[in-house]
């Protein structure tokens, strides 16, 4: 499949140059696009990625990211799905061994200490040490919170 981008900037020069970048990447159109790229400034009917440095309403993502990034927000933004800039790390990532990782992806599906247990072949109760270390390690106070922290620093 391909994508079908209609290009909507209120400068030229920007508009000639994303034409340049994207022209390998994806097929410029004039109608009936799946997605439009736009600055922001016009007023643009269906689905939009603004290109902008700044956050506005909608999906958007900054320019600087360049053409492969804007191609992903596109295709994403294609799929029904939100865009916005890059996930920072809050904190520091902590340092975390082979089996608490386990453990964190086992904890971030949502499965209990007994289940954890169970999957990695040790006893509810070593499932639970394990899961009160993560939580400490993350500075979380419940399970859902380790596993959002954790997806934030891209421990998951």
């Amino acid at each position: 499949m391909t994508l079908r981008v209609l290009l909507a900037f209120s400068d030229l020069d920007d508009e000639d140059a994303w034409l340049d970048a994207l022209d390998p990447l994806v097929l410029v159109v004039d109608d009936e696009p799946d997605v439009v790229l736009t600055d922001g400034s016009d007023e643009v009917e269906g689905p939009v990625v603004v290109v902008s440095a700044t956050p506005l309403s909608g999906s958007w993502v900054s320019p600087e990211l360049g053409p492969e990034a804007v191609v992903a927000a596109l295709w994403a933004t294609s799929l029904g799905l939100e865009v916005g800039p890059a996930r920072t790390v809050d904190h520091e990532a902590p340092a975390l061994t082979p089996r608490e990782r386990e453990v964190l992806e086992l904890l971030a599906l949502g499965l209990s200490n007994r289940e954890i247990g169970e999957t990695l072949q040790i006893s509810a109760h070593t499932a639970k040490f394990h899961v009160q270390g993560l939580l400490d390690k993350l500075d979380a106070t419940t399970r859902t919170e380790a596993a959002v922290r954790a997806a934030r620093m891209w421990l998951i």
